[in-house]
C-alpha cells in the first residue's frame, strides 16, 4: 500500500477513467447554472452533453472554488489513513483554490503532525507573479514542501520581466 496519494481538483478536466487508471484522487469545484448549484463531478450531476447544450442555449455557468473547510474534510480522509498528500492545484493567478488548500493544510498540521501535504504551484503570468510575489512566497511556505513549475504565459514576454522567475519564489 502506498504511503501517499496523488490529488488534484476536478478542474484538471480529465474523464473519470483517467483518474481511476492512475489512482489519482480529486476534489470537486462547484458551478452554478440556471440558479442550481452542481458539483463539477466529471459529468455525474449533469452530463457533459447537457452542460454544453445548456450553454449553447444561453445558460451562463459560474464556478465556485473549493473552500478551506471542504479541503479539510477531503484531506483528512487520507491523513487518517496515515497517508501523505501530493496535491496539484490551479494557479493562484486564476483561482484562490491554492490558498484554500494552504489554509486546510495549516488547520490539519497540528492534528496530523507526522503527515505531509505537498503542493505543486504553477504561476501563470510574469506580471501577476511580480505583483503578488511576497504573497506567493508566504503561501508556498505553508506547505510541508512545495514544487513550483516554470511560469508559462503566452501573452507576456519573459524578457520584459528579467527579475521574475519561478526559482526566486523558492529561494
Amino acid at each position: 500500500m502506498s504511503r501517499y496519494i496523488l490529488s488534484c481538483c476536478s478542474t484538471a478536466d480529465m474523464d473519470e477513467s483517467f483518474y481511476k487508471e492512475r489512482d489519482v484522487h480529486y476534489i470537486c469545484f462547484s458551478f452554478l447554472m440556471d440558479n442550481i448549484l452542481y458539483k463539477d463531478d466529471l459529468g455525474k450531476s449533469m452530463s457533459l452533453d447537457e452542460f454544453y447544450k445548456r450553454m449553447a442555449d444561453g445558460a451562463t455557468p459560474t464556478t465556485s472554488q473549493v473552500n478551506a473547510e471542504e479541503f479539510v474534510e477531503y484531506f483528512e480522509e487520507f491523513l487518517k489513513e496515515g497517508k501523505d498528500i501530493l496535491h496539484i492545484s490551479l494557479s493562484s493567478g486564476i483561482s484562490g483554490v491554492f490558498n484554500s488548500a494552504n489554509i486546510a493544510k495549516q488547520q490539519l498540521s497540528e492534528k496530523y503532525p507526522d503527515r505531509k501535504i505537498i503542493g505543486i504551484f504553477l504561476p501563470n503570468t510574469y506580471s501577476r507573479t511580480e505583483a503578488l510575489f511576497d504573497d506567493f512566497v508566504k503561501s508556498l511556505k505553508l506547505f510541508d514542501k512545495a514544487y513550483v513549475m516554470d511560469i508559462s504565459c503566452d501573452r507576456e514576454r519573459r524578457e520584459d520581466y528579467p527579475n521574475i522567475n519561478s526559482q526566486k519564489l523558492v529561494d
